[in-house]
C-alpha cells in the first residue's frame, strides 16, 4: 500500500507524540487516542481530524501502518502556483495573486516580497 497523506498539523501531533516516546500503541489504540484527548493537544488534534470521516479515519491508521507524507502547506501551495504561472508566462494571473495576497495583508517570501 501507498503512504498516506496527512494534513501538516496531523503529521506533526504524531512525530511530537514519537519524539515524546509516548509508545507506538498509543497511536493505533483509538479509544486511547480519544482518551488523551481532553488532556493533549497532539491527541485532539488527532481526535479531531479521524472523527471528521470515515475516509479520515481510514487515512490515518494508514498512514501509523504504511508511512505518511505532510500535505503541503497553503502557502507552499500557492508559492508553488506563483512559480508555475511565472515560469509559463502566465504574468496576468502571477500579478493577480500578488494583488490578492495584498489586499488580503498576507505575505508570503517569493511571491509577494
Amino acid at each position: 500500500m501507498k503512504k498516506a497523506i496527512l494534513p501538516y498539523n496531523v503529521a506533526k501531533a504524531i512525530e511530537n507524540i514519537r519524539k515524546r516516546r509516548e509508545g507506538e500503541r498509543t497511536l493505533f489504540n483509538y479509544p486511547s487516542i480519544a482518551n488523551h484527548a481532553a488532556k493533549n493537544k497532539d491527541y485532539s488534534t488527532i481526535n479531531a481530524y479521524i472523527n471528521q470521516s470515515e475516509e479520515n479515519f481510514k487515512n490515518y491508521f494508514n498512514a501509523i501502518l504504511n508511512g505518511f507524507d505532510i500535505e503541503k502547506a497553503p502557502k507552499e501551495q500557492v508559492k508553488e502556483r506563483y512559480e508555475y504561472y511565472k515560469k509559463n508566462n502566465l504574468q496576468v494571473s502571477a500579478n493577480a495573486m500578488k494583488e490578492t495576497l495584498d489586499l488580503l495583508g498576507m505575505v508570503i517570501e517569493g511571491v509577494n516580497v
